[in-house]
Order: structure tokens, then C-alpha cells, then sequence
């Protein structure tokens, strides 16, 4: 991703091309032989996770806890 922007559109395409073939697994009943399996839509959501690490707030270090009223 960050050796230049010919990759990057690649891995971009990649990616796209991967949530747009797996759209039918929003469905409640889904033929498992036109979708990816489980294991790979895994693997994609933990890859997504890592590359949204430099801007994700993990820590909720921006959220105040505790301060909550109740009527």
C-alpha cells in the first residue's frame, strides 16, 4: 500500500472486487456456493482492521467514560 499508487489502486481494486462478489452474504439465506467462505471474509475483515489502524482510535482514547447522566 504505501510503495506507490500503481499498487495501491491494485490492492484497492482488490479489495473492492472482493466486498462487491460477497454482497449475498447480507442475505438470510445464502447459497454458500456463490459466496467466499467464512475463512476468507475472516481473513479480509482482520486485514481491513490493520490497515485502518493509523487513523482508528482503538484505545477509545477520545471517549470520556463515566460522565453519563441518568434521569
Amino acid at each position: 500500500m504505501r510503495s506507490g499508487p500503481e499498487p495501491r489502486e491494485a490492492v484497492l481494486n482488490y479489495l473492492a472486487q472482493a466486498v462487491q462478489l460477497n454482497v449475498k452474504r447480507g442475505g438470510s439465506h445464502v447459497d454458500p456456493a456463490t459466496v467466499a467462505s467464512d475463512g476468507f471474509m475472516l481473513n479480509l475483515s482482520v486485514t481491513l482492521l490493520r490497515f485502518s489502524e493509523p487513523f482508528l482510535d482503538a484505545k477509545f482514547s477520545k471517549v470520556q467514560f463515566g460522565h453519563c447522566r441518568t434521569r
